[in-house]
């Protein structure tokens, strides 16, 4: 694998999205919580955000089990920063 200058700073740029995720999840309050049923949730925003995450899942199951990694990274990276990020996380700021 060629490892170049854009691919470090587009991996430190995911990294950074990363962090960045995780203080605001922090500082407001967002936290994994005990007993927590899917099945429960009334929030349309809520209900959106487990209706993707279980698809990106599937699909990244799906690239595991057909041992394309490269699927399963992409899988993994679009749920996190075109998703949970960009949308989700975008959305409960402005709440």
């Amino acid at each position: 694998m060629k490892l170049g200058r854009n691919r470090v700073e587009s991996y430190r740029s995911f990294v950074t999205k990363l962090w960045n995720a995780a203080r605001f999840c922090e500082v407001n309050g967002i936290a994994p919580q005990p007993g927590f049923d899917p099945g429960q949730v009334q929030a349309p925003l809520a209900r959106w955000i487990i209706d993707a995450a279980n698809r990106a899942v599937a699909e990244a199951d799906a690239a595991l089990e057909a041992f394309r990694f490269d699927e399963y990274a992409g899988a993994c990276y679009r749920f996190v920063w075109n998703v949970f990020c960009d949308w989700f996380l975008e959305s409960r700021s402005r709440c």
